[in-house]
């Protein structure tokens, strides 16, 4: 079943998911989360591809992050 919030593209998906997690976090008011290092990127066809994904996003995380103050 594909939703209209999902995309093909797996890093874009992972994207849209982070920036949508601190907007969240912000209408919460959360002052902290938790995540798992593997449920934030996707896994790619390699352990180079994973890295790079995952990179990409912690970029993101850490943007967001000092952007919230969280």
């Amino acid at each position: 079943m594909f939703r209209p919030w999902e995309s093909e593209d797996e890093m874009e998906e992972a994207r849209q998911k982070a920036y949508a997690n601190f907007e969240f976090l912000e209408k919460l008011g959360a002052p902290f989360f938790a995540f798992h290092d593997a449920d934030i990127a996707p896994e790619g066809k390699s352990l180079e591809e994973y890295h790079r994904n995952l990179d990409e996003i912690v970029a993101i995380f850490k943007s967001e992050m000092e952007r919230t103050g969280n």
